[in-house]
């Protein structure tokens, strides 16, 4: 199962009202109410596709699915959190110890299988 997660999906705000509906704490009307709303204010599209695809796969894979969804979200900012800490550490330009850790964090953050062993841990 492959999941795009676009800047749309990445959205903290939009994914958590996503989360709300999965936990069956408001209904889908709402819960795309919401999405739509918060993904316009921060001048995002909103598509209902790209969403109902997220719905399917929780309906069809139940917790598993939403486990993968998490995961490939989580996986998706930590990309983007570290791209700009990328940015920001050109201008102090990194030491050997920094480029050894990087590596490793770098591999570990780019694997599913490492964030649902994170995820089971944290419950």
């Amino acid at each position: 199962m492959h999941i795009n997660v676009s800047p749309a999906i990445a959205h903290d705000t939009a994914f958590k009202w996503f989360k709300k509906y999965t936990q069956q704490e408001l209904n889908a009307a709402t819960a795309y109410q919401q999405i739509d709303y918060k993904l316009h204010a921060a001048h995002l599209p909103f598509d209902k596709d790209e969403w109902d695809t997220l719905v399917h796969i929780v309906l069809t894979e139940g917790m598993d699915g939403m486990e993968h969804i998490v995961a490939t979200w989580s996986l998706a900012k930590s990309d983007a959190l570290g791209k700009s800490t990328t940015r920001n550490s050109l201008l102090q330009g990194p030491s050997t110890e920094d480029s050894a850790i990087s590596s490793t964090t770098d591999s570990l953050l780019q694997d599913p299988s490492a964030w649902l062993l994170v995820m089971e841990w944290a419950k």
